[in-house]
């Protein structure tokens, strides 16, 4: 049985989503420098990029069942349904399953991180995020 998709959930998902982008994008605009020598303002950007990636997995997760689509293997694969079935673009796809796995390494092998690579996708990978919701927010 197919259910629609509930926008009050996505809409909710997406201000999240929103909320924390803004914030990231403020550690982003502070500077390297800055957010290499503040230990808090890493915390900060790591649990507010996992929880923004988290929120574009619920999302997918909710659209999928909603759509009767097949069920992913993974958060990576998430994408890779909504890629095929036109929901997003493949080139996002790819970006945001990169992005799953990302999470991947934040959630269990955070002693691991390297800050660089964290402050590299704060600079360049934002987008990507904001580009997904984007292409939800048409589905509402």
């Amino acid at each position: 049985m197919l259910v629609v998709i509930d926008s009050q959930i996505v809409s909710s998902r997406l201000s999240t989503i929103e909320q924390y982008l803004d914030r990231l994008e403020r550690i982003r605009k502070e500077g390297r420098k800055a957010y290499m020598g503040d230990f808090d303002r890493r915390l900060i950007a790591e649990r507010a990029l996992h929880i923004a990636i988290e929120a574009c997995i619920d999302i997918s997760n909710h659209i999928i069942s909603s759509r009767g689509y097949r069920k992913p293997q993974d958060y990576a694969d998430v994408f890779k349904v909504l890629e095929e079935n036109d929901v997003i673009e493949s080139s996002l796809s790819n970006r945001l399953m990169d992005m799953a796995r990302f999470r991947h390494r934040l959630v269990h092998l955070y002693s691991t991180l390297d800050n660089k690579v964290v402050f590299s996708i704060l600079k360049e990978n934002l987008q990507d995020i904001r580009d997904f919701a984007a292409s939800v927010a048409e589905l509402l």
